[in-house]
């Protein structure tokens, strides 16, 4: 398993963070999102999602609920 850390802007509340973990948590691949204020954890199966395939994946999902991955 891997470990990748992204940092999301415009989260507002708790469910916020629950709709990015319930979303993300249902993708193929991905074994457990983890968030604490605006860091994003995800565990994920890298024989099956390769790191920049996660990263589009991330970003889209992330984007399509209204908010922003940073660097």
């Amino acid at each position: 398993m891997a470990l990748a850390t992204f940092r999301v802007s415009g989260l507002c509340c708790y469910d916020c963070q629950n709709a990015i973990k319930r979303f993300l948590g249902s993708l193929n691949g991905i074994m457990a999102v983890e968030m604490v204020d605006e860091e994003l954890r995800i565990h994920y199966d890298g024989s099956v999602l390769e790191k920049e395939k996660l990263k589009n994946l991330v970003t889209e999902t992330v984007n399509r609920l209204g908010y922003k991955i940073t660097e």
